[in-house]
């Protein structure tokens, strides 16, 4: 039974020493590696969280930016309806001055012994309808709206001779003309 004896007892305790050390790095890295995973979990989390926030922003943003986009439209809108409405003032103001223009030119074309009984005035369209003491006040009255730069396409329709008015005999006429830069693309 000799063989039995272990005169080495230190080799032993460096075993059980050896294995003691095993135990606990073991235990350290399992300690280790569930504290690495709470914290990989809570990190996570915090991610989590952190982008439901930023989710949350984008759907909120993108919500005011629809309702600016809804305002932006609707003040789109408004502009036309505006923009409509000036240039119908403006047209108005063209016509208006129009009008004008029409009632400064016709003094200077119209000779003395020339009468106006009409003038009809249809988008830039002007047509005089009167009496004429003779014929050649006519011709003189067409000359001066030839010679005019303000207007353009002179038209005489008629002239008819023995229209009585004022017990007097005067010629009846009717001529037509366009203001130049209305309908004829000039200036």
């Amino acid at each position: 039974m000799l063989h039995r004896i272990n005169l080495l007892n230190w080799r032993e305790e460096k075993r059980r020493a050896r294995q003691r050390r095993l135990l606990a790095l073991l235990l350290a890295g399992g300690v280790m590696a569930v504290g690495l995973q709470i914290t990989l979990g809570v990190y996570l989390d915090k991610q989590y969280v952190l982008q439901q926030q930023r989710n949350q922003y984008l759907a909120s943003y993108t919500l005011q930016l629809s309702e600016q986009l809804n305002q932006l439209q609707m003040l789109e809108q408004t502009h036309q309806a505006l923009q409509s409405r000036l240039n119908l003032v403006q047209a108005l103001q063209v016509e208006r001055n129009r009008t004008t223009n029409i009632m400064n030119l016709l003094p200077q074309m119209i000779p003395a012994g020339v009468y106006l009984d009409q003038v009809k005035m249809n988008d830039g369209h002007i047509q005089l309808e009167g009496i004429s003491e003779s014929t050649s006040l006519l011709a003189i009255m067409l000359q001066s709206l030839e010679a005019s730069p303000l207007v353009t396409n002179i038209e005489m329709h008629s002239i008819v001779d023995g229209t009585v008015r004022f017990a007097r005999n005067y010629q009846a006429y009717k001529v037509a003309f366009t203001l130049r830069g209305e309908n004829d693309g000039t200036d």
